[in-house]
C-alpha cells in the first residue's frame, strides 16, 4: 500500500479502521477535484490494497465508463488535495469528539473568570485547561442570560458561578467547526446547585425565582444558615428557604408564604395609592 495507514492512524491518535474510512472519503473528495470526474476509493485493510475508480460520464460506446487509477501514480498535486481533505475531516472528527466529551456538562455548575466583555456578552476563561477539549471556541454568558440588577457590576477578572446552559457545534467563517459553550446566571438551577455544593444529600427545589432579587427554595431537611449565606453571596440575591420533613410540605408552606407576601405587597400598593389620592393639598 502506497500509504502506511497504521502509522497515519497512530500519528493522529485515531483507530485504524476509522482512519481508513476517513482516508477513503478524503481521496474521493480530493481526487474528484483534481480529475474533475467522480472518484470512488475502497481500502481493504486485510489485503493492504487501495482500489481507486473514476467514472467517465462522457465515455463513448466502445469506451469503458470506469477507469482505474493506480495509487502509486498519483502526483504531488493529487496528494496535496487528499491531504487537505483528510486534515479537514480529522478536525471535524476531533470537534465531534470534543462535543461528545463535554455534553455531560450541560446543567452543571462551574466557576469561571470573566476574560472580556464584548457587546454586553461575558467571555470567560474556563476552569481547567483542556477540560473542554482543544476545539472549544468560546465560553460566553450572553446578555439575555445575565441578571439585569448585576450587569453594571461585571468587570474583567471577576469570578462568578454559572450554569452550563447549552453546548453547541458552531461553523466558523472559514468553513471549519468548533465547540461553543453557552453559560447562564439566570437559570433556576443556579440557587439549587450553590446550596447543594455544601449539602449534596438534601432534596432541594426552587419554587420561584425573581432573578437578581430573591429565590424561594423548598428543602426536605434543614440547610445550615452559613450555607444559605454563602449561596446568597455567590448568587447575588436573597434566598428564602422553607424546610420540612417532606418536599411536599416544604413546597406547600413556601407557596403559602409567597401568596401572603404578594397579598401584603398588594395591600401596601393600594394604601400608597389611596394616600396619594386623598392627601391634603398644601395651602
Amino acid at each position: 500500500m502506497f500509504l502506511d495507514i497504521e502509522a497515519l492512524a497512530a500519528s493522529y491518535n485515531t483507530p485504524v479502521d476509522e482512519m481508513a474510512t476517513l482516508l477513503e472519503m478524503a481521496m474521493n473528495d480530493g481526487l474528484t477535484e483534481v480529475f474533475r470526474k467522480p472518484v470512488f476509493t475502497e481500502i481493504d485493510l486485510e489485503s493492504q490494497t487501495i482500489d481507486i475508480q473514476a467514472i467517465n460520464h462522457t465515455a463513448g460506446i466502445c469506451e469503458s465508463p470506469v477507469s482505474r487509477i493506480v495509487p502509486e501514480n498519483l502526483g504531488s498535486k493529487a496528494l496535496r488535495h487528499v491531504k487537505y481533505h483528510l486534515e479537514k475531516k480529522l478536525k471535524i472528527r476531533q470537534v465531534v469528539n470534543d462535543y461528545d466529551s463535554v455534553r455531560f456538562m450541560r446543567r452543571r455548575l462551574i466557576s469561571a473568570q470573566i476574560d472580556s466583555i464584548r457587546d454586553k456578552h461575558l467571555h470567560v476563561i474556563m476552569p481547567e485547561s483542556g477540560m473542554f477539549g482543544s476545539n472549544v471556541l468560546y465560553a460566553v454568558c450572553p446578555h439575555e442570560f445575565q441578571p439585569p440588577y448585576e450587569r453594571a457590576t461585571y468587570h474583567t477578572g471577576m469570578e462568578l458561578f454559572f450554569i452550563v446552559e447549552r453546548i453547541e457545534i458552531v461553523e466558523m467563517s472559514n468553513k471549519t467547526y468548533a465547540v461553543g459553550i453557552v453559560l447562564s446566571r439566570n437559570n433556576w438551577a443556579l440557587p439549587i446547585k450553590l446550596l447543594k455544593m455544601h449539602t449534596p444529600s438534601l432534596k432541594i427545589k426552587c419554587v420561584k425565582r425573581v432573578v437578581g432579587r430573591v429565590s424561594y427554595v423548598a428543602s426536605e431537611g434543614t440547610i445550615p444558615r452559613e450555607t444559605i449565606q454563602k449561596a446568597c453571596k455567590d448568587l447575588g440575591e436573597r434566598i428564602v428557604v422553607e424546610s420540612a420533613k417532606t418536599m411536599a410540605q416544604a413546597v406547600e408552606r413556601l407557596e403559602k408564604r409567597i401568596r401572603e407576601q404578594q397579598e401584603q405587597s398588594h395591600k401596601n400598593q393600594l394604601k400608597s395609592i389611596h394616600k396619594e389620592i386623598f392627601k391634603k393639598k398644601p395651602r
